[in-house]
């Protein structure tokens, strides 16, 4: 029973092991998102280019420079919301993230923090439902796994 409980994290860092540049860094990390919390609606995912600016492809935008999101990204930590500002969001994922959101869904802003825990390489915005205790160590061992992957694709 415990093999069965692994087996998608096992999938998803084999997944993020096969990352070869940016592009397929943003497909393995949503794939992953998706696998490892079954309620997800939606992924955003923005990755940092240069030495500042967290951008997403889908639709091109780049993180508010001040902001829930923004205030997420500066402390560093995981947050789990009731929505996000509807005015912080492409147009694309207001319906799934923006405030106010119904009990049974969450907004989530998922920093993931370098090897040394001193810059942020990249956030995800998820839509789901409210986290599982095994689900939050899910997103913590993903994360722990993004740095090595992400290096190499910069």
């Amino acid at each position: 029973m415990r093999e069965s409980v692994c087996l998608p994290l096992q999938d998803a860092l084999l997944r993020l092991a096969a990352v070869v540049d940016v592009r397929s860094l943003r497909v393995a990390l949503r794939d992953s998102v998706q696998e490892l919390l079954p309620c997800t609606e939606c992924v955003c995912i923005y990755v940092l280019e240069g030495d500042s600016r967290l951008l997403s492809d889908n639709p091109p935008h780049e993180v508010p420079q001040e902001g829930k999101i923004r205030n997420v990204v500066e402390q560093q930590k995981r947050c789990e919301c009731a929505g996000l500002p509807p005015s912080e969001l492409p147009e694309k994922y207001r319906i799934f993230l923006a405030a106010p959101l119904p009990a049974h869904r969450r907004a989530l802003v998922i920093p993931v923090l370098d090897q040394d825990h001193n810059k942020v390489l990249a956030v995800l915005l998820v839509g789901c439902g409210p986290l599982s205790d095994q689900e939050e160590l899910y997103l913590d061992v993903l994360g722990k796994h993004v740095s090595s992957p992400f290096l190499c694709a910069s």
